[in-house]
């Protein structure tokens, strides 16, 4: 199995065709040169995982190596070899970007260990890359699926806003994937690599939430053994999410403020303020202008949160998008595309759209969550979802019946007093047969009135 690619440069052949011999033999594939100037003509060519190069070298020394390497492949692991080896030498080659240096002479179990060693740190960087460029991935509009406008014009938003610093105020409902879309807003920023902390300032106290927030000092009230640095420096080079923003009081409110104004911090019993760098992304699911209006809310710290504001909508708003939402949660807890196949029947699809989903996009993912753990056939059947959404279906059901039926009597019963009770003319107006306005009459209990009137 090939390990890694290594290419290894000294102008001592017999040294070079050593270190070939033990790396090859630990399974690593080797390219050879035995000048600088022929190293940077393989670089050029040929993707290097590592570079194992002599210091002093005729013509191109392992400097300028170094310098070239690192310019063709900014990822490649450097290690400086050397008889010459000085303080000063090893300093410089560090400075320059070498991961390692080893002065010779060196057994080569010490060099094989070397290149394990580094082979081992750029796979593991190389797995951390790819696990934020797949949890960006997934994180990109996870559980905000949907093709509705509304949905649309929130995406919009989410890719203008994400790679600015601009604080967020996120509307919504509960349910509606309000912390979905600040985790989408934050690894679509330039501080994707810096932590994400959410928090529910509804959770605490204020006394309790003001420590949390922003760190204490130890010993500033009873319980306080030891300094906390708090959630806004633990969100350092990052994101900071707090829902239920409604929920602080006006302490805290005026902490936030200095924040989003001063970009600093001052912990519970300390004197000193403390710089941070976060951005800060607020939800809410109340009318937070009504709040201010009505002196529950700082009006300073609502422009200031409210630089940005993402209303995202109801369910109930965008039922076009169930059926995507439905398929998206069927794979979800079905293992994936690859996973068990699991279906909604034509007639369960159109109770699920029908019902208002007053826990929006997360009470559907119960549901559906729920259908596939109980539910043993693939095709799911309305005994599989809770009563308490059929029966709301039905009953929204009997009220459109209701509607329509209401609406059809009283534009036949107009049409039928403008002709003067002349059924051909009337039915000509309606443009349908003779026949089926007699049926239709009898049905809406037309020709009752009808009686009535003649024999008044």
């Amino acid at each position: 199995m090939n390990k890694g690619r290594v290419l290894v440069v000294d102008d001592e052949e017999s040294l070079v065709r050593v270190i070939k011999a033990m790396l090859a033999n630990e399974g690593y594939e080797i390219d050879c040169a035995y000048s600088g100037e022929a190293a940077v003509d393989i670089l050029h060519s040929k993707d290097m995982d590592i570079v194992i190069s002599d210091l002093k070298m005729s013509g191109m020394d392992g400097m300028k190596v170094l310098e070239k390497a690192r310019e063709i492949n900014p990822a490649v692991g450097f290690i400086m070899i050397t008889a010459f080896g000085t303080l000063q030498n090893a300093v410089e080659a560090m400075k320059r970007g070498a991961a390692d240096y080893i002065i010779k002479p060196f057994g080569m179990d010490e060099l094989r260990l070397r290149v394990r060693q580094l082979m081992g740190r750029k796979r593991l960087e190389l797995e951390n890359v790819e696990l934020r460029k797949e949890l960006r991935k997934q994180s990109r509009f996870e559980g905000l699926v949907g093709s509705s406008e509304k949905m649309q014009a929130v995406y919009d938003i989410v890719r203008k806003v994400a790679p600015t610093d601009s604080t967020v105020l996120i509307y919504g409902e509960s349910g509606t994937g309000k912390e979905l879309i600040a985790r989408a807003l934050h690894f679509h920023s330039r501080r994707c690599d810096g932590p994400f902390v959410a928090f529910g300032c509804g959770t605490l106290p204020e006394s309790l939430l003001e420590s949390e927030l922003f760190g204490h000092a130890k010993g500033s009230f009873t319980g306080a053994i030891r300094d906390k640095k708090g959630l806004f420096m633990a969100a350092s080079g990052g994101t900071i999410f707090l829902d239920e923003i409604s929920a602080t009081g006006p302490g805290i409110q005026m902490k936030l403020l200095r924040v989003l104004q001063e970009r600093e911090i001052r912990r519970v019993g300390d004197t000193r303020s403390v710089k941070v760098d976060v951005r800060v992304l607020a939800a809410t699911n109340e009318d937070l202008k009504n709040k201010m209006e009505r002196g529950e809310f700082r009006q300073d710290l609502y422009y200031r949160l409210s630089v940005i504001p993402i209303d995202l909508p109801r369910l109930a708003e965008r039922r076009e998008d169930i059926p995507l939402l439905v398929k998206h949660f069927l794979e979800k807890y079905s293992g994936g595309p690859e996973g068990k196949e699991r279906k909604m029947g034509p007639e369960l699809l159109e109770i699920l759209m029908s019902y208002d989903w007053p826990g929006n996009v997360r009470e559907l993912e119960n549901v559906i969550e729920r259908c596939v753990t109980l539910s043993d056939g693939h095709i799911f059947r309305i005994a599989d979802i809770p009563d308490r959404i059929v029966e709301c279906s039905r009953k929204r059901e009997r009220k459109l019946k209701a509607a329509v039926h209401e609406f059809e009597r009283n534009y036949i019963k107009k049409v039928l007093m403008e002709s003067a009770g002349n059924k051909p003319l009337a039915a000509g107006i309606l443009d349908i047969d003779l026949a089926t306005l007699y049926r239709k009459i009898d049905r809406l209990g037309l020709s009752r009135e009808e009686n009535k009137q003649e024999a008044g």
